[in-house]
């Protein structure tokens, strides 16, 4: 059942002018309408909690482009307070709302509450020498990849303790529904609902092409081993936070405990959208 909107935190794109200027107006109309506010700049090294007092947020709104969108989410995400984009960025397939109708947009939230879609989210860890050096949610991906210089890696995929491939690759991506639309479709990865709780599996240039694009199950475990390393290696979280690797380390993907909570807006559905920004025909 939709629930009542008493307090919105507003999170704006640092350093973006469209994004600040918006963010004060919106925040005027809010409290013009009797909804407590926070404002907020966000940073992606920012440390601390995600909210602040003097209320806990029903929502938050995000005021920037689909990569501002999935750094806040990644710290907003333990608190399952649900999140609203507002795109002023380029694409925007995550953040539902544009600059030119978010009034209408809050209007209709205000007045007949808040319904959320939950989304499926991972975990990864790293284990080097079976202790984990590193670990971090993703929205999107998690992708085990080679550095500058062009030469192959190898790596071992298992899932669940059980081989699916050994290869020698520029690297591989493991997808949430949600970043099926990302990296994954531009290195072949099938697109996949955003309702289902799975996770895409997909090769970037596999020699040979020795590995399809999998498809399986959430509840499973997926581990990418690095065998041999070249050159550098990196672990990278939806495109925005790195890790550096060394042969032996095993990089493990699980569902996070935790999803991505979205604010659902009425509107154009799943396959309307992917028309509208290009991705079918």
């Amino acid at each position: 059942m939709p629930s009542k909107i008493e307090c919105i935190h507003i999170v704006t794109k640092m350093g973006d002018r469209v994004a600040g200027k918006l963010g004060s107006e919106i925040a005027a109309w809010l409290a013009a309408r009797g909804v407590s506010v926070q404002v907020q700049e966000h940073r992606q090294d920012s440390g601390g909690s995600a909210v602040q007092e003097p209320c806990r947020p029903d929502m938050a709104l995000v005021l920037g482009g689909d990569g501002t969108l999935l750094s806040v989410a990644r710290k907003f995400m333990p608190t399952g307070i649900p999140l609203l984009g507002i795109n002023v960025g380029h694409l925007g397939f995550l953040a539902k709302a544009d600059v030119g109708d978010w009034p209408a947009r809050l209007e209709k939230l205000l007045e007949l509450g808040l319904d959320v879609d939950e989304r499926l989210a991972l975990h990864c860890e790293v284990l080097r020498e079976g202790q984990i050096v590193h670990q971090s949610a993703a929205i999107n991906d998690v992708v085990v990849s080679r550095g500058p210089m062009a030469r192959l890696i190898r790596l071992r995929l298992f899932c669940e303790g059980e081989l699916v491939a050994a290869l020698r690759a520029d690297g591989v991506i493991v997808s949430s529904p949600t970043g099926s639309t990302a990296y994954a479709i531009s290195a072949g990865g099938p697109l996949i609902h955003p309702a289902l709780e799975v996770m895409g599996v997909t090769a970037i240039c596999a020699f040979m092409g020795n590995l399809r694009s999998l498809v399986i199950p959430a509840d499973l475990t997926m581990d990418i081993l690095v065998e041999e390393v070249w050159g550098d290696v990196f672990l990278t979280e939806d495109g925005q936070q790195g890790q550096r690797l060394v042969a032996g380390d095993l990089v493990r993907v699980t569902k996070a405990k935790q999803g991505l909570r979205l604010v659902h807006l009425d509107g154009a559905g799943y396959f309307t959208t992917l028309q509208d920004k290009g991705f079918t025909r």
